[in-house]
C-alpha cells in the first residue's frame, strides 16, 4: 500500500509534465501563421485608383468574385456580376446621381470566355440609345451607332468578324446613313479588298473607291448623278497617282499625274481633244504648299499637213503671278529646227519685249514695248499659266515608296 507521501511524490512530476506540455503547445499555436481564409469576409471593401471605393461580394469559397459595386471619383457608379469560374458575366454603368436617381449610361453582357460582348449598349444623356453591339454568331458582331439628339435614328452599322483569326476582329461590311435615313456609303471587305460606294441625297451612286493593299493599288471612279456616266478616275500605286477627267461622251478630257506623294509633289497636266489627242501639257512644281508652273507644251496637230508642236518655257520668280518669259520653239517633222521666239512680260502682265530667232541662233526680229501700250497675253495664252481648281486634292492612300534608281 502506497503511503500518502509516496502518492504525492509520484503525482507531482506528472502534473508538472502535463503543465509543461500545455504551455509548450499553447505557445506553438499562438506563434503559428493565422488562417487567412477563415478571416476573409463574404463582403469586402477594396480601394483602387480612380475610385472612392469598391464593395465586392464573394462566392462561399471566399476567393471568387460574385458581384461588385465601384464608385468612381467622377461620381459615376459601375456594377459587375461574375460567374463561378470568375469570368465577367454582366456589367452596367450609371451616371451621377440626381434627385436620388442615376441614369443608365452603359450595360453589357459578356460571353462565357469573359471577353466577348454578347450585348453592349451605350445611352445618351436623354436615355436614348447611342451605340449597340450585338454578337450575331460566335464569330460575327454588328455595331450600330445612332444620331445624337434623335430617337434611335441609325447613323452607322458595322459588321465585324474574327472567322479567319480568332484573336482579331476585322471589318466585313459597313453602312453610313443621313439623319433622313438615306444611305451615304456602303463599304465591303472581301479577300482584303476594301470597296466603298458613295451615294448622293437621292441615293444615286456618285463614287466607288477600291483599295487593294496586297497589290499596292487604290482607285476612285466618280459618276455623274444625272446620267450615271463616268466623270473622273483616280489610279494610285506606291509611287504615282493619276487623275483623269472624262467628258460625258466618254472621251478623255484632262489628266493630272503625280510622280511623288499625291498632292504634295510636282504634277504633270495633260489636255486632250474629243479624239483624245493631246493638245496641251503643263509641268507644275509644288513649292511652299502651292503649284508653280515650270513649263508647258502646246501642240498644233495639223499644220501644213505636218504634225508640229511648240514648246513654252515659263519662268515666274515670284510664283504664279509675276514676270514671265515665254520661249516658243516650233518643232517640225525633222526635229527641233524651226524658228522660235521669246516674250518677256512685266509683273503687271504687260509685254516688255519680243524677240524672234531663225532656226539657228540669229535674231531676225527684236521689239521693245512700253507698259502704256498695254500689250497682254491673249486668253488662249493665259490658259498656259492656269489650271482647274480641284474640288479635292488626292491623298496618299497607298504607302509611298519611290522606285529605286
Amino acid at each position: 500500500m502506497f503511503t500518502k507521501s509516496r502518492v504525492l511524490f509520484i503525482a507531482l512530476p506528472c502534473l508538472m509534465a502535463v503543465a509543461l506540455l500545455f504551455v509548450l503547445f499553447g505557445l506553438r499555436d499562438q506563434n503559428a501563421p493565422p488562417d487567412l481564409f477563415q478571416q476573409k469576409l463574404d463582403v469586402r471593401l477594396e480601394l483602387r485608383d480612380g475610385e472612392t471605393g469598391r464593395v465586392v461580394t464573394y462566392y462561399p469559397d471566399g476567393i471568387t468574385r460574385k458581384h461588385s459595386i465601384a464608385d468612381s471619383d467622377d461620381g459615376k457608379q459601375s456594377q459587375f456580376w461574375y460567374r463561378e469560374d470568375d469570368t465577367l458575366k454582366e456589367a452596367v454603368t450609371y451616371g451621377v446621381e440626381v434627385d436620388g436617381k442615376r441614369p443608365l449610361l452603359r450595360r453589357a453582357r459578356i460571353d462565357t470566355d469573359g471577353k466577348t460582348f454578347v450585348l453592349d449598349e451605350e445611352y445618351q444623356a436623354d436615355g436614348t440609345i447611342a451605340r449597340r453591339l450585338v454578337l450575331k454568331d460566335p464569330d460575327t458582331s454588328v455595331e450600330s451607332l445612332f444620331f445624337e439628339g434623335l430617337s434611335a435614328v441609325l447613323r452607322q452599322e458595322t459588321t465585324i468578324s474574327r472567322a479567319n483569326d480568332a484573336r482579331t476582329w476585322k471589318l466585313v461590311e459597313q453602312f453610313e446613313y443621313r439623319a433622313d435615313g438615306s444611305k451615304v456609303t456602303h463599304t465591303q471587305v472581301e479577300d482584303e479588298v476594301k470597296t466603298t460606294r458613295i451615294f448622293d441625297q437621292d441615293e444615286r451612286l456618285v463614287r466607288i473607291k477600291v483599295h487593294t493593299p496586297k497589290k499596292w493599288t487604290y482607285t476612285e471612279t466618280d459618276y455623274r448623278s444625272e446620267d450615271g456616266s463616268v466623270s473622273r478616275k483616280l489610279v494610285q500605286d506606291n509611287d504615282s497617282t493619276t487623275i483623269t477627267f472624262i467628258r460625258s461622251n466618254g472621251s478623255k478630257e484632262e489628266s493630272w499625274e503625280w510622280f511623288g506623294p499625291a498632292g504634295k509633289s510636282g504634277v504633270h497636266i495633260n489636255y486632250f481633244n474629243d479624239s483624245e489627242e493631246r493638245t496641251f501639257h503643263q509641268w507644275w512644281s509644288f513649292i511652299d504648299e502651292e503649284l508653280r508652273l515650270n513649263s508647258a507644251d502646246v501642240y498644233d496637230l495639223k499644220i501644213d499637213s505636218i504634225a508640229r508642236s511648240y514648246y513654252v518655257n515659263a519662268y515666274d520668280e515670284r510664283g504664279p503671278v509675276g514676270a514671265i518669259e515665254i520661249e516658243r520653239i516650233y518643232h517640225t517633222d525633222k526635229g527641233n529646227n524651226g524658228h522660235h521666239s521669246i516674250n518677256n512680260y512685266r509683273h503687271d502682265g504687260t509685254l516688255s519685249s519680243h524677240t524672234e530667232y531663225s532656226s539657228g541662233s540669229d535674231i531676225i526680229l527684236q521689239e521693245e514695248h512700253s507698259a502704256e501700250e498695254n500689250i497682254r497675253m491673249t486668253d488662249a495664252d493665259q490658259r498656259w499659266f492656269s489650271h482647274r481648281e480641284l474640288e479635292e486634292w488626292p491623298t496618299q492612300v497607298v504607302p509611298y515608296t519611290p522606285a529605286e534608281d
